[in-house]
């Protein structure tokens, strides 16, 4: 069950939400 979860959490986490935090942090971060 971790070996499946994993991979694709990592896979799905990774691109999307290093992408989607990163511009989402840094949006209002520089707004204010």
């Amino acid at each position: 069950m971790s070996q499946t979860l994993s991979p694709a959490r990592l896979n799905t986490g990774t691109p999307v939400g290093v992408n989607g935090v990163s511009k989402t942090v840094w949006q209002p971060h520089h707004s204010e």
